[in-house]
């Protein structure tokens, strides 16, 4: 693209909103829009990422032709070969529909689509947490639930696509929960739809959405805190360790304890419990599926999204997964 002229569009297509952005040459945002998603699904929500494409254009004061790249992020799997979509279970009729073919036709050739969450972990390999990692995985939970691979700095879409489609894999029930499953898919488990629900089962009235029942865990709100702690183990039991021995800790809280689970199948091998430690935080010793609460040490508080917790035994033996952070 000439810095002068040119500008790309994208669009990140979700189950209940469309956000969409006009970026410069530069990669800086010009303009930006989000929108709930057409509940008519298909072709309406094709017609809905273009008329996005024209309303930022109009914002912009251009025209939309001068968006010469095109990239939509689609909530599901897209055949490398065919550009085909499938599971797109919470779009409806989007499985059928030519999305690829719909958006070139109206943006000319230069138009990609990708995985939603393959571009997220994308953009924390570029930019983010991720930018110094060969090997990575990102979990995304929004309506669904999905997973970005990274493999040798290179995204892994597997044959056709459906690398990282972990939303339909079987869970098993948690017995030391009191709270029956009403699912038994990852997805239907810790999707937004599952967590605001479980918030109503248990009494809570306050809380529409999980941005919500977020706000309500900061106010001190019982239900919130027991609705997190249920879906915590569900999401945890979904950590993958990228191999080289660092096990990352997932959580958006920081300078706060976090409560830590490890398993290392060296145990099952009579080794001795490991010493598990990350930069900035407490070193902990982990026996047999433990869980313990870490804190942060002395040295430095860290993020807990950019800990890596080192285990003692060889690489490749031990994963580590947060439960919950405590309130600071």
């Amino acid at each position: 693209m000439t810095r002068e002229t040119d500008y790309c569009f994208a669009a990140d297509l979700g189950g209940t909103k469309l956000a969409a952005a006009i970026a410069d040459a530069r990669g800086r945002i010009v303009a930006e829009l989000t929108e709930s998603t057409d509940p008519r699904g298909a072709a309406y929500v094709a017609e809905q990422i273009a008329a996005c494409a024209d309303k930022l254009a109009q914002t912009v004061g251009i025209e939309v032709t001068r968006a010469r790249h095109v990239m939509v992020g689609i909530p599901g799997a897209i055949d490398p070969r065919t550009g085909r979509v499938s599971l797109t279970p919470n779009i409806a009729g989007l499985e059928d529909f030519d999305v690829l073919g719909f958006l070139r036709g109206r943006f000319g050739p230069d138009v990609a689509i990708e995985n939603d969450v393959n571009l997220a972990m994308l953009g924390e390999h570029a930019l983010g947490c991720a930018s110094r990692c060969r090997n990575a995985a990102f979990l995304a939970l929004g309506t669904g639930a999905g997973l970005g691979l990274l493999i040798d700095d290179k995204l892994f879409r597997g044959a056709r696509g459906s690398a990282g489609e972990i939303a339909d894999l079987p869970i098993g029930r948690d017995p030391t929960s009191q709270i029956p499953s009403a699912s038994g898919t990852f997805e239907l488990e810790v999707g937004s739809l599952a967590i605001v629900d479980r918030y109503r089962r248990q009494g809570g009235t306050a809380a529409a959405t999980v941005r919500d029942i977020f706000r309500l865990l900061e106010q001190g709100d019982e239900v919130a805190a027991s609705v997190l702690d249920t879906t915590a183990p569900a999401i945890s039991a979904s950590a993958i360790m990228t191999g080289d021995g660092k096990p990352y800790v997932a959580g958006t809280w920081t300078n706060q304890s976090v409560q830590v689970s490890f398993t290392c199948t060296d145990f099952a091998s009579g080794v001795d419990p490991a010493t598990v430690t990350a930069p900035g935080w407490e070193t902990l010793t982990a026996t047999p599926k433990d869980s313990l609460r870490a804190t942060p040490s002395a040295k430095g508080k860290r993020s807990a999204t950019q800990s890596p917790w080192r285990c003692s035994h060889r690489p490749g033996r031990c994963t580590a997964y947060w439960n919950r952070c405590s309130p600071s």
